[in-house]
């Protein structure tokens, strides 16, 4: 393989590597703001007791 080859793929792995880096740190901070939890009615459901995961929730939270 070439230096432009070599190249190339050094591009891409960092690339990847960045976008794989960037998508994660947004994974982290919509859940620590509580945004996915808002966006699915989980959370004001599992307040009011009505949701069908709120057992489950609840029991996730303690352990």
């Amino acid at each position: 393989m070439g230096i432009h080859g070599w190249i190339a793929m050094l591009l891409g792995v960092v690339l990847t590597c960045g976008l794989a880096i960037g998508l994660m740190a947004a994974v982290f901070a919509s859940d620590r703001s509580g945004h996915d939890e808002r966006a699915s009615g989980l959370a004001a459901a599992d307040r009011r007791g009505t949701s069908s995961m709120a057992p489950k929730v609840r029991e996730a939270r303690r352990s």
